[in-house]
């Protein structure tokens, strides 16, 4: 997918991935959606393993260029969801590490907003 990768560092699907095995959760499932015009999207399942009802969806609104691309923001988005608290940032390479610091951020905005709005 075009990003360079330092033996440290980790995409969002690996970070994914490892997060799954280490909480005993089953395997993330993508799904692939392309459209007419070349542009692809991803859709991700995280089973639950117990109950079916209890999967978590995740399908971002942009399309990208690749699959790749689509798979790791997919991913990216996944891990705002279940890991959003944690600095992850320093494992990214770019420009996964900038789409989550300003992820992160607008997530932070939000919630305050929320407490302000409860006042």
């Amino acid at each position: 997918c075009g990003v360079e990768v330092q033996s440290w560092q980790r995409v969002p699907s690996q970070l994914l991935n490892e997060h799954c095995q280490r909480e005993k959760r089953p395997k993330p499932m993508y799904y692939t959606q392309s459209s007419k015009d070349g542009a692809h999207k991803q859709e991700l399942v995280l089973p639950d393993g117990k109950n079916k009802d209890r999967d978590l969806r995740f399908c971002p609104v942009q399309t990208f260029e690749t699959f790749a691309l689509a798979k790791e923001n997919v991913a990216l988005l996944a891990l705002l969801h279940v890991q959003g608290n944690l600095p992850l940032e320093r494992k990214f390479p770019e420009p996964y590490r900038t789409t989550w610091l300003m992820a992160v951020q607008a997530k932070q905005q939000e919630e305050k907003a929320k407490q302000q709005e409860e006042r």
